[in-house]
């Protein structure tokens, strides 16, 4: 309806250098820092296996947050032996599917003979 003829597809009409300039300060901004927040995965205790895999030239999302999230994960009290962290060099944010694949096919079959 109306609110999707309002909305573009456009990268660079959302993305712009006011939006570079002032997200992290403008008011006008706010709602989507807040929506950030709301949205972000926060660490916790788990015994459950996890795989943290990045691409360590990822120019979309920095592999800062996966080491981030790994840290708060084994700070949080979830054991290193069975939450892993692997970046993996050279590879971009959409370029590495198949190393990730195969990463996780690796570490699922070392849980599996446990």
């Amino acid at each position: 309806g109306y609110i999707n003829s309002q909305l573009t597809t456009d990268i660079t009409s959302l993305v712009n250098p006011g939006f570079i300039s002032g997200f992290s300060t403008d008011i006008k901004y706010a709602s989507v820092r807040e929506a950030f927040v709301r949205n972000s995965i926060s660490p916790w205790k788990t015994g459950i296996p996890l795989l943290l895999v990045h691409g360590g030239a990822d120019k979309t999302v920095s592999p800062m947050v996966t080491n981030a999230m790994y840290d708060a994960m084994i700070a949080a009290g979830t054991d290193a032996g069975i939450c892993k962290k692997n970046i993996i060099s050279g590879a971009d944010h959409d370029d590495g599917v198949i190393q990730f694949a195969v990463e996780a096919m690796l570490f699922l079959k070392g849980f599996n003979k446990r």
